[in-house]
């Protein structure tokens, strides 16, 4: 089983979180890759059985360079390249007052991405005791910034999250991938 983690950092908390959750996919058997965003050729994409993509939210929406990669995509949708493979979703936010900065409507709009390609979108379910730390049902959803705006450090609940997130793709994947179970 192979995936492939992209994503794209300005402050460096989108890139720990991939990291994070690259090691969760990789402790659980999956050969997963890291790869920058900038540094991804979508054709890569073909070759992998899932997809996680992310990075920090700018006014509602995904990081341009996030969108740049995910438009990039149409190739592929034009050959049904991406067809069955499954794809999941991170972002990292800040934001003023204690919403959410948009981390929702980023996530849903990575998603529209995947069903676009016709890929299975997996979420990160409620059960996994992490969710709680930094969990919305379209994927991880990590907060980097203070009720002011300012940028925090990534904390350890939240990399114990991403890990747990990664775990949880693998797992799904593998249920996937040999037929049934209960994903």
């Amino acid at each position: 089983m192979k995936a492939l983690v992209s994503y794209h950092s300005e402050y460096g908390h989108a890139e720990e979180i991939a990291r994070q959750i690259t090691a969760g996919l990789r402790g659980a058997g999956v050969q997963a890759e890291l790869v920058r965003t900038d540094a991804l050729q979508v054709q890569r994409l073909v070759q992998v059985d899932l997809w996680v993509v992310g990075g920090p939210v700018h006014m509602g929406g995904v990081a341009w360079p996030v969108r740049k990669i995910l438009d990039a995509t149409s190739e592929l949708w034009l050959r049904d390249a991406m067809e069955g493979k499954l794809g999941a979703a991170f972002v990292t936010f800040g934001g003023l007052g204690g919403a959410g900065g948009g981390a929702e409507l980023a996530l849903l709009s990575i998603w529209a991405v995947f069903a676009e390609l016709g890929m299975l979108p997996v979420p990160f379910a409620k059960s996994v005791p992490e969710f709680r730390d930094a969990g919305l049902h379209w994927g991880l959803a990590v907060r980097t910034g203070d009720e002011a705006g300012a940028p925090q450090p990534v904390q350890e609940a939240q990399r114990k999250a991403a890990r747990a997130f990664g775990a949880y793709l693998a797992d799904v994947l593998a249920r996937v991938r040999q037929g049934g179970g209960d994903a």
